[in-house]
């Protein structure tokens, strides 16, 4: 019998947590689906996930720019 783990990912953004959609998709093909819902997330970059137990988090930071 092989020892099989299941992780999971979970993507924050602000106080918001969003479901994984499928966990085939990269972390960028996970912003460009919730962008057009989230646009701020068209400025995010790869976040480094964070590991607490079987989860991995990724919380992402939209970049703030200024007008000016």
């Amino acid at each position: 019998m092989a020892l099989v783990i299941e992780t999971k990912r979970e993507f924050k953004l602000g106080k918001k947590t969003l479901p994984d959609p499928d966990p085939n998709l990269s972390v960028k093909e996970v912003i460009k689906f919730y962008s057009a819902q989230y646009p701020e997330l068209t400025s995010c970059s790869v976040p480094i996930p964070v590991n607490k137990g079987n989860v991995f988090i990724y919380e992402f930071s939209p970049k703030l720019e200024e007008k000016g």
